[in-house]
């Protein structure tokens, strides 16, 4: 499972199951109908269509953000398995070391639990819709996205299978695909936004934020490669070096936000937290 079909299959979660307590801007009109009716099944063949087909080249797109950091090839390069101390918040620190700090400390991560806030932005449907929950993900491979709002919405890897359950929009339908032997790199959003930063990234940083009363350091992040979207705003935490926000772009121009609060780190998580019980009366469409 690629990590551009997750993050789009984390998309559709809000345009399709929050528009009914969607904040829709206030433009006068309602937002066209077309996403209150795409159906989960659909944004699944979208998903797997836009990740067969790769994302368009964006060289050319022009930003206002602080020029971007390219290291040297053969630099500097997260330390794997090594457990990295809480950040200071120093005046000197660079980019380049605190992503550095950043990637180890998720390198010696096992398991995190955390409550999250999504926002999705998108200014073609001239839409806001909101989604939060609690997120549990265990290495290498598994992961659950509990949403309480909308309630009961469900994103799990299990290892084997990726299920998708949206009662909010079809409660009587599970959508289930076949994971890809290296499913793990598709369900572990931290390490793919910090797993090796520096090489896979071009990044800049922004300067210092808040996030939820704490010091945070603000850094943009594009690419080098398609992934699936255009650039990632990460606002990592001047404590204890983790990500607690992030602000990803769409090649639409489509924004995401994902607020994590009240991590907690390598606490044990059982394997029967990740399994999906089909519910009662519900058909499985797997693909």
């Amino acid at each position: 499972m690629k990590l551009r079909f997750l993050l789009l299959l984390l998309a559709t979660a809000l345009p399709l199951a929050c528009d009914r307590s969607a904040d829709r801007s206030d433009t006068g009109g309602d937002a066209p109908a077309a996403a209150a009716t795409r159906t989960p099944e659909a944004a699944i063949s979208a998903a797997e269509q836009v990740s067969a087909a790769g994302e368009p080249d964006t060289a050319g797109a022009q930003s206002d953000r602080p020029a971007l950091e390219t290291p040297a090839p053969g630099g500097p390069a997260a330390v794997q398995g090594a457990v990295a101390q809480p950040a200071t918040g120093a005046p000197g620190d660079s980019a380049t070391r605190i992503l550095e700090r950043a990637a180890a400390r998720y390198a010696a991560l096992n398991s995190l639990q955390a409550d999250f806030a999504m926002t999705y932005e998108n200014p073609l449907l001239r839409s806001r819709s909101n989604g939060s929950g609690t997120l549990y993900q265990k290495r290498p491979d598994r992961l659950l996205l509990r949403f309480s709002e909308p309630a009961g919405d469900v994103i799990l890897s299990d290892g084997r299978y990726f299920w998708v359950y949206y009662p909010s929009v079809d409660a009587a339908q599970v959508l289930r695909t076949q994971a890809s032997p290296d499913a793990s790199a598709g369900v572990d959003l931290q390490a793919q936004f910090l797993g090796d930063p520096t090489r896979r990234f071009s990044y800049a940083l922004e300067g210092e934020e808040a996030v939820n009363g704490r010091p945070a350091w603000r850094l943009t992040l594009k690419p080098r490669e398609s992934l699936g979207y255009r650039e990632l705003r990460v606002w990592i935490d001047q404590r204890d070096d983790l990500a607690h926000r992030f602000e990803i772009t769409e090649e639409n121009g489509s924004i995401r936000r994902f607020e994590l609060r009240n991590p907690r780190l390598n606490g044990a998580l059982p394997d029967a937290l990740f399994q999906f019980d089909v519910p009662a009366g519900a058909r499985v469409v797997t693909r």
